[in-house]
């Protein structure tokens, strides 16, 4: 019996250790992406991503995807000021990086432009 319950401590130690390894490992992976792609990506509920941008021009600026087999871009107050990147990029060009990538350049230009 007490050699089962120091198996028991022992696994819960490694348990935990993993725990801890994980949770440096993926917020290190999240900062990394946010510092190379510009966007800050939470997971919610529902296989729904939360993408902020780095060049936001407020904090409730945010764009949700839904994975559904591919990604479907959801109706959010700031996606309604992206109809034409939107309609030109996922619509004609069916392409989430390329709409990505303008959307950042878009912010980036309108942030530039007001700090000068």
């Amino acid at each position: 019996v007490e050699e089962l319950k120091e198996k028991i401590k022992s696994f819960e130690r490694q348990n935990q250790r993993l725990r801890e390894v994980f949770k440096t490992t993926s917020h290190e992976f999240r900062e990394a992406v946010y510092q190379l792609f510009g966007y800050k990506v939470d997971g919610l509920p529902n296989k729904i991503y939360r993408l902020s941008s780095l060049y936001a021009e407020a904090p409730d600026d945010h764009l949700l995807f839904k994975m559904s087999g591919g990604m479907e871009l959801l109706e959010t107050p700031f996606s309604a000021t992206c109809s034409e990147m939107i309609d030109l990029h996922l619509h004609h060009q069916h392409s989430i990086p390329v709409f990505l990538s303008a959307l950042t350049m878009n912010l980036f230009q309108r942030q530039t432009l007001t700090s000068h």
